[in-house]
């Protein structure tokens, strides 16, 4: 299962795999000891988001910006920016019509 996870690719919507994933690779329900109130007691493990300690923050914040950049020229799409009323188009309107285009 936890294999099975980890090669599940899911696109366009949110999902609760990473959350199973969690769930499936906690020692405690990898060794049987689950009940109804699992969740309840580990949800700091299970629910919590990954923290970024605040020195790194900054390189953190950077290497996205270099990231989104990349992409945008990659994709030759560029997304509206605050102010701009949408002059650009939405990524999703983007990848849509490279797909009919294509068709």
């Amino acid at each position: 299962m936890r294999r099975a996870l980890s090669e599940y690719i899911v696109t366009g919507i949110k999902t609760n795999i990473a959350f199973h994933e969690k769930l499936f690779a906690h020692p405690e329900f990898a060794a049987g000891r689950y009940d109804t109130g699992f969740i309840e007691r580990y949800q700091d493990t299970l629910l919590g988001y990954p923290t970024v300690p605040e020195a790194r923050e900054e390189a953190l914040a950077i290497a996205l910006a270099v990231a989104a950049s990349r992409k945008e020229r990659a994709t030759g799409v560029r997304t509206a920016e605050a102010g701009e009323q949408g002059s650009r188009l939405s990524p999703w309107v983007a990848a849509h019509r490279t797909r009919t285009l294509r068709s």
